[in-house]
């Protein structure tokens, strides 16, 4: 079971994925399941990934804070500047 945990807190979207696939899977048995439905579930499902935290935790890694960015120094790194232009500049 602690397995399962990891492995969704890695990749939350897994869970969405098995979710799609059961709606599926009823609609091919002959449950009527409209497409509203289907999103309604989906997105109740992506609340509660929310709620729980663990897309956060998992995002959250593999991201850089935008505040106050830290790399190594000597990295090339790309910026996107507010009127669409791009610069690149090595980190001190």
């Amino acid at each position: 079971m602690q397995q399962i945990i990891e492995k969704i807190k890695r990749e939350p979207v897994i869970v969405i994925d098995v979710i799609k696939a059961i709606l599926v899977l009823l609609v091919s048995f002959g449950v009527s399941i409209d497409p509203n439905q289907q999103s309604s579930v989906i997105g109740f499902v992506i609340a509660l990934i929310a709620i729980f935290g663990v897309g956060a935790v998992a995002q959250r890694q593999l991201v850089t804070p935008t505040a106050a960015p830290q790399v190594p120094s000597g990295t090339l790194v790309a910026v996107t500047h507010g009127n669409g232009t791009n610069t690149s500049t090595v980190a001190k």
